[in-house]
């Protein structure tokens, strides 16, 4: 990444954002698994939020499109097609799993989650892979630590498993070898 883009996403994003990469990646586009440098250099993702049906996937497109184009709100109004999605989704589910609830953003739906949780365990703590990022909200943010140094007594952090690089690099069962620690 040019000198004159980590200016300009400075300027515009603000210092916080934090790479965790040597070099930073700069890029224009993707495809499927794949995301393109600009010098034409693909990378594998495994990192971002679209494993599942990769980068530009044209049968998602079109959904979100057509969707777009029909009606773009929350779930508070009745309508057919989110009936019809929540129910096909809860047949896929195990039958203990009866309902569905849908959120604009992770950061939301890790709230959720983590308020869940904690009803139902009684408990406060969380176990996190260090320099995860769940979320901005303020019940979610002591859970992304990446970039902090001031993670709560509360939160667990495992190292994340790696065979190549980390406390555990090269050794066999690596990931077996995970430290629990508190910070």
């Amino acid at each position: 990444m040019n000198s004159k883009l980590r200016d300009k996403r400075r300027r515009y994003l603000g210092e916080k954002i934090c790479h965790f990469y040597q070099q930073p990646l700069h890029i224009e586009k993707a495809s499927g698994p794949w995301l393109f440098g600009i010098d034409g250099k693909r990378y594998l993702d495994l990192y971002n939020n679209v494993p599942q049906v990769g980068h530009c996937n044209p049968h998602v497109s079109r959904a979100i499109s057509r969707q777009v184009k029909t009606l773009n709100t929350s779930t508070r109004y009745l309508y057919k097609i989110i009936l019809d999605y929540s129910e096909r989704l809860v047949n896929l589910l195990p039958d203990h799993l009866q309902a569905c609830v849908f959120f604009n953003s992770g950061s939301e739906a890790n709230d959720i989650v983590l308020q869940m949780a904690r009803l139902i365990s009684g408990h406060q703590g969380a176990i996190i892979v260090e320099d995860a990022y769940h979320g901005i909200t303020d019940i979610i943010k002591d859970l992304s630590p990446e970039g902090r140094q001031d993670i709560p007594s509360h939160v667990a952090t495992l190292t994340a498993p790696c065979s190549y690089r980390g406390p555990h690099a090269g050794m066999q069962n690596s990931a077996e070898k995970n430290i629990l620690s508190r910070n």
